[in-house]
Parts: C-alpha cells; structure tokens; sequence
C-alpha cells in the first residue's frame, strides 16, 4: 500500500512539472526549435562536462528515433575538428549544464560565420535555462524549486521530442 502511495506522489510531481515546463518554454523559441530541427540535415550536439554529456547523449537518443543523424562531441579539440564538416542545412545545440558561458560564448563566436541554426540548453548567470536561442536570451521564469538534478532536462528532451514527432 505504501508504494502504491509513492507512486502517487511520483506520477503527481512529474505532471506538475511538465505543466511548469509548458509554462516556462516560449512558444516563438520552441516553434523556432521544431522548425529548425525538422528542416536539418544533421543535427550536431556539443557540450562541456559529464552533465552535459549525459544531457547531450539522451537528447542523441531521442532525435535518432526520429530519423535525424545526430552527433555529439564533447571536448574543446573535437569541436574544432567537426566545426569544418558543419554547413548551413544543420543545426548545432550547444549544452552546458556546469554553467562555463564564457566557453560557450566563445564557440558561439567561432559559429557566427556558418550560418548555421544554433540553440543553447543549460544555466545562464546561476539560474535554471532550460532552452533558449543561439544568442543566449533567455526563455525562462524563475523556476529553482524545481530544479533536481538533471531531472529537468530530461523531461525538457521527452517533450521537445514529443513535439518535433508531430
């Protein structure tokens, strides 16, 4: 009886979560999203760290059921290598969960002259960002309490594959 009551509080809690989930994603941001993301030849994931790796490999999983080819690297030297295979028709998600936007303001940089469509996922300035656009603006409202690991992110890839699914 007493799992069937923290099972409960489980199911609970993570529909409360996605209901803020909804609430926190701008539409203009995730419309952007879907469009670029069905529209891509290749989707290309770059992160600094275990988190964002782990983040970046889910996302990998979830995007190459939709028959999208997704590559994920995660070292300073590996972007500079595929940084020459990336072309206008791809899209790149920078991940940084560690919170080293500086770093990431520099590969951002080093992608201006590509044209190529880029989408940030991680923390901006100490607070929770679960996804924004290449230029770092923010789309979220103060959501700390719900933040648990890496929990959020998680969910934040179920739903952006749910969405580019349809």
């Amino acid at each position: 009886m007493e799992s069937l009551i923290l099972l409960e509080n489980l199911i609970q809690d993570t529909q409360s979560k996605n209901e803020i989930m909804l609430k926190l994603i701008e539409e203009e941001v995730l419309g952007n999203f879907i469009e670029k993301i069905s529209k891509s030849n290749r989707i290309f994931v770059y992160g600094k760290g275990v988190s964002s790796s782990i983040v970046g490999q889910e996302l990998k999983r979830a995007f190459t059921e939709l028959g999208k080819y997704v590559f994920d690297f995660y070292k300073a030297d590996e972007f500079d290598s595929v940084l020459s295979l990336i072309r206008e028709d791809d899209c790149i998600i920078l991940i940084d969960i560690e919170n080293s936007k500086d770093y990431l303001n520099l590969i951002n940089e080093k992608l201006r002259g590509k044209n190529v469509s880029r989408f940030f996922i991680g923390l901006d300035k100490g607070k929770k960002v679960p996804i924004c656009t290449y230029d770092f603006n923010r789309i979220d409202k103060n959501y700390d309490e719900i933040y648990k690991g890496l929990e959020l992110y998680s969910m934040l890839i179920r739903f952006l594959y749910e969405l580019c699914k349809l």
